[in-house]
Order: C-alpha cells, then structure tokens, then sequence
C-alpha cells in the first residue's frame, strides 16, 4: 500500500540556543522521518511541496516494513560536510498494520490459545463418536487423553483466549467486559 503525508513548514520548526521558534522551510532544509521498530529501521526522505513538505512511500517499500509499534523522528537538515546542521522537529510512534498481500490464502491469523483451543474442540468433538481409550495395532499401542483432561485443558485455554479478546477489545478502546467496583 503507497503511503503519503504532508507536512507544512509552519509545523516544522524547532527552538534555536536563543530560545526562537525558527522556521524550516523545504526549500532550505530537507526532511527526513526516521523509524525504528521491531525488526530494525527505514528511512522516509520528504520533498519539496512549494515551501511545505510532501513525504511518501511506495508499495513495493511499505510492503517490506515489518508489522508492529515504531518509534519514529522528524529530522532537517541543511548544508553538509562540516556545515551540516540538523536538527529535530518531532517525534511520535506509529503502527504498521498488515495490508493485502499477508492475508494470503492458508494463512492461519489465529493466536496460539485459540488454535490450541480449537483443537481441544476437535478432539472432544470427535469423543462424542469414539469412545476408545487405548487400543493396539500390531504391537503398537496408543492412548488418547482422558475426557476430563481435555475438558480441564478447554477450559484453560477458553480462559486465556478470552483474556486475549478482552485485551484486544481494551487496545481499540472499547469496553472490556469486566466489571469495575468503587466504593465511596
């Protein structure tokens, strides 16, 4: 997925030794966005946009940006060599989400509590046909767990699957589904 932005000069500022606000207009300075995050660091150079910014990134590049939180800085810099001057006009963190290409198909976006738990489903599901406990085959001999050793496992595991759910729903802002007690 391409991903653009723009930036206006007025916001790209920051406070020089005497206390001044100065300005950083693109075509003195150049912009640069610096991320650092779970599986290490990209680059975003923005261009010149009349006196504003314009930063953005192709499909091809975001696609290689790893899922998760990123740090990122907002730096400008002007001149080179010995002459270099840069200098930090923001910061902030940002999420990289999953796009199209990884909901491929056969992909299994599943946590680990729920495909354990839906397993467990499986097999007590199959019990319900299938009553052997043991059995022997050619001097091979298998055993299947006992049914209220899934049922203790299922519920573990229906335990943690929802503390998961509740957790997710708390991360997007909604409610949780516990309830709060206070007292006066």
């Amino acid at each position: 997925m391409t991903l653009g932005w723009k930036r206006a000069a007025a916001e790209t500022t920051y406070i020089d030794a005497g206390g001044n606000t100065v300005e950083c207009p693109a075509s003195e300075w150049t912009l640069k966005y610096k991320f650092a995050g779970p599986a290490g660091a990209f680059e975003i150079t923005a261009v010149a946009d009349g006196a504003d910014y314009s930063a953005s990134a192709t499909a091809a590049a975001t696609a290689l940006y790893p899922v998760g939180e990123y740090a990122w800085v907002a730096v400008v810099e002007k001149g080179s060599g010995e002459s270099l001057q840069r200098r930090i006009v923001d910061t902030g963190t940002s999420e990289v989400k999953e796009g199209p290409a990884e909901y491929i198909a056969g992909l299994d976006k599943r946590s680990h509590a729920k495909k354990v738990l839906d397993a467990i489903e499986a097999v007590i599901l199959g019990r319900a046909t299938n009553d052997q406990l043991a059995y022997t085959i050619n001097g091979r001999s298998l055993q299947k767990t006992p049914l209220p050793d899934l049922l203790r496992l299922r519920s573990q595991y229906q335990a943690e699957y929802q503390r998961e759910l509740r957790a997710e729903r708390i991360r997007k802002g909604l409610d949780g589904g516990g309830n709060v007690y206070v007292r006066f």
